[in-house]
């Protein structure tokens, strides 16, 4: 992020911080309620990384806050956002990462707020998605139930996708997230991170209860938003499997729900049982 866009996020924040200093006395964790909260998201990667439990530390939190330059008060206060994306490492390393996570957030008594989402990233997951493939890991042509297709019948299943938060990069097939095994996954790995922050929530003594600061489950869930495929996009992919260098690059708004793209879905809506010969659209499904 450019610096003079960070410094006029710091200077927000700061402001919304301190707004509240010169009202009435009032202790939202006494009374029972939870204070309103700001939070900074910090990427994954970027100095805390799900794959290494010892990176989430008190010392991380800490630093983000002193850059804010105000921790809040008790009506309003700064925290950390952090998005596990759960089907990318084995259950035992994120539950660590996760529970290292509340640890420091304890111990440097700033409020956390937790994503856990199991669309956007599983390139560590090709026992799921890998289908075309003998030589990787994972392979078992079953996997075209797990990704999405661009016509009616697992015939037309997706090798890759594409994703630009920024800029373009090559993904792993976009997900069939109503497939069973995708799904029954995915609960697996809710329940026990759910699980973990509800034993770690009731630890809290009641005056400390707002360093949770909430879960959201899923991260930007979407068909042909971000995880998209180039009509031939399977052909490109084989032509180039290691280089993206010749991939196109292209986005047009005006083309409606498949912004011009190879339109997906048809997977999701077998698995729903509306199968048929209209395309998938952006209605609600079943509609």
């Amino acid at each position: 992020m450019p610096k003079h866009v960070w410094q006029w996020v710091i200077a927000t924040v700061l402001v919304l911080a301190t707004a509240d200093q010169a009202a009435e006395p009032f202790d939202p964790v006494a009374a029972g309620e939870l204070p309103r909260y700001v939070f900074l998201h910090r990427m994954p990667e970027a100095g805390w990384n799900q794959g290494r439990p010892e990176t989430f530390t008190p010392a991380a939190l800490r630093e983000m806050v002193e850059k804010v330059g105000a921790r809040g008060n008790s009506r309003l206060r700064i925290g950390a956002a952090f998005s596990f994306s759960i089907l990318e490492d084995d259950l035992d390393l994120m539950l660590r990462s996760l529970d290292a996570a509340l640890t420091a957030a304890t111990e440097a008594d700033v409020p956390l707020f937790m994503c856990l989402d199991g669309q956007n990233w599983w390139r560590n997951r090709p026992d799921l998605w890998n289908w075309w493939d003998p030589n990787l890991p994972g392979f078992n042509p079953a996997n075209r139930m797990n990704v999405e297709w661009t016509d009616w019948g697992p015939g037309n299943a997706i090798k890759i996708s594409w994703r630009n938060w920024g800029h373009q990069v090559r993904i792993r097939p976009a997900q069939n997230t109503f497939a069973p095994r995708v799904q029954a996954e995915v609960r697996e790995k809710l329940g026990a991170g759910a699980a973990v922050i509800a034993k770690w929530y009731r630890s809290l003594p009641k005056d400390r209860k707002y360093l949770f600061g909430g879960i959201k489950v899923g991260w930007e869930a979407s068909i042909n938003v971000n995880a998209y495929h180039y009509r031939d996009g399977n052909r490109i992919f084989e032509q180039n499997p290691t280089d993206a260098s010749k991939d196109p690059d292209k986005l047009d708004l005006t083309e409606g729900f498949t912004f011009g793209h190879a339109g997906l879905g048809y997977a999701a809506a077998t698995v729903l049982g509306i199968e048929g010969s209209q395309a998938p659209s952006s209605g609600p499904a079943g509609s």
